[in-house]
């Protein structure tokens, strides 16, 4: 499992860490790439790829949630996809409408006021 994330900015370029469960630091790249897996109640459940058949699930839900945040929406294979870029690849977390409706409908509430918009987050998190 990748238990804990961090995000590094350099200039214009990102680059995603995880740790897993068993202490191993594993940057999220071009041959350690982050995919998501339709989860058994609907959602969808990202997975880094730690080496050889071996995938780590991301959790807890909140780092889903932080990756969501960082998120952006690019044109691929001439669909709209939302994803996370890390060391210069595109990693598409699921179909961008399906993405800005979660988004708007539970976390990105602006019309709240923010302990609210902190309560709809919290809840966010909670869901998955």
């Amino acid at each position: 499992m990748a238990v804990e994330m961090q995000k590094e900015a350099d200039g214009n370029a990102t680059r995603l860490h995880f740790r897993t469960n068993v202490d191993d630091w594993v940057d999220c790249d071009a041959d350690h790439q982050l995919r998501v897996k339709a989860a058994d109640d609907g959602g969808l459940t990202p997975y880094l790829h730690v080496r050889s058949n071996l995938w780590a699930k991301v959790t807890p839900s909140a780092l889903y949630y932080d990756l969501v945040d960082m998120g952006e929406e690019q044109v691929v294979d001439g669909r709209e996809m939302f994803g996370v870029t890390s060391a210069g690849v595109f990693f598409r977390l699921g179909a961008a409408e399906l993405v800005r409706e979660f988004r708007d409908r539970f976390c990105d509430r602006s019309d709240r006021q923010d302990d609210d918009r902190q309560e709809d987050r919290r809840r966010c998190r909670r869901s998955t």
